[in-house]
């Protein structure tokens, strides 16, 4: 009676210590969370029957995973990764072990192995988002980046009425006669070429000062009397912007999440106040070089081509071969390229209609260009050197390369946070 007592006693005292530490992870108090997760798990002995041997299993397997997560939260993810294992010898259908350790590693690259633990979750659990979106990641780092696209397309069009783009053939090239060259800015004519340089702010990630940073330094690398640059915001709070610059702030009107609310750049109401030729770059983007003629090439490629966006090859951010990076896109503003199957448009009209559906499966929106917009051309071929990573550069003591223009931050440090000695003269 009295061991059955104190068995009682102990399962309590675990519960108590799993609550509070999963209240004291919630808080960021992550130390503290961990002792409290081992004090849970050193009560639950596997002899014991303080509780029924499947709620034991339940238990441990549900505190093993907190505790795991904690670990990776410590930087702790080789532990991690152990403890995610020992939950799954508790239970091997644990949906939520299974893809949080695919995730771990995925970030060790391993990636085969995340991709099996993956699988198997969507073979127990269909629906789980987390899953879907880390299967989209490893598929791309392990060079099955059509294979990913072609499964989310029959996954999508089982649940909606969406066509599949057509494939209009290979991405275009650019040959080495039409990478940026001073023979490509002579197309400009005696007026000065029109363009809209859009940026997006949402939420509270980027302050004001990297608008206005970001308008300053395009305004300083354009040569005006050859390229005017008619500069927008997207936005959803345009107080503080700064209202001595000629910056148009339009709202954000869709109400989407994060890196989704790129997508309004090609809804009708926006695209009726853009220019022609639209050029679209991230907050977190240093301008360091000349631009005019990068934009005089750009509207000059954009009257035979759709679309224009970063490569993943060079970026240490992506990890993958052959892939879009959003950083910066070029699109020519017309009919022609808005109202197509598998246009512009559509893929922002598809967004609206099955926002739900389609973030069920795909979490970037990157991936979603990649399946709406089959062939594009890449800046680089464009601009040989011109757009560079930061994380790029820190491994050459962040000097920068003689033939750079912009410089992209996709990691941190963000241009605030980087001590590159070159960065106060050009963010600015």
């Amino acid at each position: 009676m009295h061991d059955a007592v104190e068995d009682h006693d102990a399962g309590s005292t675990a519960l108590w210590h799993g609550r509070l530490a999963a209240l004291l992870a919630a808080n960021k108090r992550y130390a503290k969370a961990r002792r409290h997760y081992v004090a849970a798990l050193a009560l639950l002995s596997p002899d014991s029957d303080q509780i029924t041997s499947t709620a034991r299993r339940r238990l441990v397997t549900s505190l093993r995973c907190g505790l795991a997560r904690v670990l990776v939260r410590l930087d702790e993810r080789s532990q991690a990764i152990d403890m995610y294992m020992q939950a799954l010898s508790e239970d091997g259908r644990c949906v939520a072990a299974l893809v949080d350790i695919s995730a771990q590693l995925l970030v060790d690259g391993q990636l085969t192995s995340a991709l099996e633990h993956c699988n198997r979750a969507l073979e127990i659990a269909p629906h789980t988002k987390e899953a879907h979106y880390n299967r989209n990641v490893i598929l791309r780092r392990l060079g099955r980046q059509s294979e990913a696209i072609d499964c989310y397309w029959d996954l999508l069009q089982a649940q909606t009425t969406i066509a599949r783009p057509l494939s209009l053939g290979e991405h275009e090239r650019v040959s080495s006669s039409e990478a940026l060259s001073p023979a490509l800015g002579k197309q400009s004519a005696a007026e000065p070429l029109m363009v809209s340089v859009v940026c997006v702010k949402w939420g509270t990630k980027y302050g004001v000062d990297y608008v206005d940073k970001l308008y300053r330094g395009v305004m300083r690398h354009v040569d005006s009397s050859r390229v005017g640059v008619r500069f927008v915001c997207l936005t959803d709070d345009a107080a503080g912007i700064d209202a001595s610059g000629d910056i148009t702030c339009i709202r954000l009107e869709g109400n989407w999440r994060g890196w989704w609310n790129k997508a309004e750049l090609f809804s009708p109401a926006v695209a009726a106040t853009l220019e022609r030729y639209c050029v679209y770059i991230d907050l977190d983007t240093v301008i360091v070089g000349d631009l005019t003629e990068l934009f005089l090439a750009l509207a000059y490629r954009l009257d035979v081509t759709r679309v224009f966006m970063l490569r993943t090859d060079a970026m240490a951010n992506e990890q993958r071969l052959g892939g879009y990076n959003s950083s910066i896109i070029a699109w020519q503003n017309e009919s022609t390229n808005q109202s197509e199957q598998g246009g512009l448009s559509a893929v922002y009209e598809l967004l609206v209609e099955h926002f739900d559906t389609i973030t069920s499966y795909i979490y970037k929106l990157d991936h979603w260009f990649e399946m709406m917009l089959p062939a594009i051309t890449f800046v680089e071929d464009l601009a040989p050197g011109g757009i560079v990573e930061y994380q790029s550069l820190e491994a050459r003591e962040m000097a920068l390369p003689p033939a750079a223009r912009v410089v992209c931050f996709p990691l941190r440090p963000k241009p605030h946070e980087a001590t590159a000695s070159w960065i106060p003269d050009h963010w600015r």
